[in-house]
């Protein structure tokens, strides 16, 4: 499985406006997801 993913241009436009290097999930790991999630939520409430 090749870790390489396609995205879209106006996602990597974004990307580059914003200065940052998207960061993928698994989707085979639910974990993955639910950690993300709580970073998400622990960042928001600060």
């Amino acid at each position: 499985m090749s870790s390489k993913r396609d995205v879209n241009t106006r996602f990597m436009a974004m990307t580059s406006h914003y200065v940052f290097v998207p960061e993928f999930c698994n989707p085979a790991a639910g974990w993955e997801k639910v950690q993300v999630a709580k970073s998400a939520r622990d960042t928001a409430a600060d």
